[in-house]
């Protein structure tokens, strides 16, 4: 993997996972009853058009996430695409018991050993077998630069050591090299010690024209989070303690569905400053994440997944200029917490304290502490960023010099 690539060639990226456009998703499961991870598809479109930022020519080769509970059809074909600088080239899908992942190998070889004739760098979602193992097989032949996005620990994601964990934790560790969510992951999907970076995740880079003003905020001091309402994620808990708040212009809300629901829906109904909003569109929640006084994520950080998770959620919230209040997670580095509020105590005392004392700040400090977040998750964090460390990696791993463990 010693051969250089013209220096004033523009870069050649396979990028292999189950991202689909928008409009294409949007015709495929609009009226699906149950639909694909959007997680999922936000993070490969955010780092696709960060490649496309970066002047590389971006392919996006796709196994759409056509499923049994996503899609009644048996058979899915879909045109070629072009979309913000990235080009989609999508597998055909038979939809079929044990056909359906070895079409899907056999079209991703055939296709990036075609792409990476001469020059080419893959990328590929780990987590995704068929798809991923397919392109890595051609990039060892073509000897090109094979690399891993690995957003969850396989054994973690299955809930246990099972066959389907093992198989993916094996296949996992055949890259050359990693880009990781957390340090932590490196000692599980990275056995041979391959080259890594560790990139949490990314913003928008395009969210830099949208203006966070004070004039615009609720006359309230408004509390929100948007996101899953399951109780292991501490909502209940930071319910309840919103209830013994002292501030009778506060306000909490919640957007999101989840095993908590209920459970919330009963605690609003003891205080009028609490409201449940349901499931809204991601437009509705970035606008009321703008208009809110301070964004929370009270996940809970003694969990042994948070070593090997870094919450998106809180990249959302910091990229929209509204301060964020959130645990001390263990996955997300220490270089934040100079950016947003933290609960030193994630007891529902503790929780009280924290919100007291955040909400009794003035709204120009409160204000001003989620501008500079924002600055930053701008300058370190976003898709171009991100994408750009990823090219680094995939340099470096061509030239024969190692990665980055940054």
């Amino acid at each position: 993997m010693r051969r250089e690539s013209a220096s004033n060639a523009q870069p050649r990226v396979l990028y292999a996972s189950s991202l689909v456009s928008a409009e294409t998703f949007s015709a495929l499961f609009s009226r699906a009853g149950t639909k694909p991870s959007l997680a999922a598809q936000k993070y490969h479109s955010l780092m696709t058009r960060g490649f496309a930022l970066n002047d590389a020519k971006i392919t996006a080769l796709s196994a759409p996430p056509v499923s049994r509970v996503t899609s009644a059809r048996r058979f899915v074909s879909l045109p070629d695409e072009m979309h913000d600088g990235v080009t989609y080239r999508y597998l055909p899908i038979i939809r079929l018991p044990g056909i359906k992942h070895l079409f899907v190998f056999l079209g991703a070889f055939f296709f990036a050993f075609r792409f990476l004739g001469g020059d080419g760098y893959a990328v590929c979602d780990g987590l995704n077998i068929a798809i991923s193992s397919g392109v890595r097989a051609a990039a060892r032949l073509r000897k090109r630069p094979c690399v891993a996005i690995v957003t969850d620990v396989p054994e973690i994601l299955a809930g246990g050591k099972t066959r389907t964990a093992a198989i993916n934790t094996r296949e996992m560790a055949k890259f050359d090299g990693y880009v990781l969510l957390t340090e932590a992951m490196n000692t599980l999907v990275n056995p041979n010690n391959r080259p890594y970076l560790v990139a949490e995740g990314q913003v928008d880079a395009s969210l830099s024209v949208r203006e966070n003003r004070l004039s615009d905020k609720r006359r309230e001091k408004t509390v929100l989070y948007a996101g899953m309402l399951h109780a292991q994620y501490g909502v209940v808990t930071l319910a309840k303690a919103f209830l013994r708040v002292q501030n009778p212009d506060a306000r909490l809300v919640f957007y999101g569905d989840g095993d908590a629901a209920d459970a919330l829906r009963t605690i609003a109904e003891q205080d009028a400053r609490i409201e449940m909003r349901g499931v809204a569109d991601n437009a509705t929640v970035v606008k009321e994440e703008f208009l809110a006084t301070l964004l929370v994520n009270p996940r809970p950080s003694g969990e042994a997944f948070t070593a090997y998770s870094f919450p998106s959620k809180n990249l959302e919230y910091m990229v929209s200029g509204t301060p964020v209040l959130t645990t001390k997670l263990s996955g997300m580095p220490r270089e934040y917490d100079a950016y947003a509020f933290l609960f030193a105590d994630e007891s529902m005392e503790g929780m009280v304290k924290t919100l007291e004392e955040t909400l009794s700040l003035s709204r120009e400090d409160l204000h001003e502490k989620g501008l500079l977040a924002k600055a930053f998750v701008l300058e370190n964090k976003s898709n171009k960023t991100q994408a750009a460390r990823v090219m680094t990696l995939l340099k470096e791993i061509e030239a024969g010099t190692g990665g980055t463990n940054a």
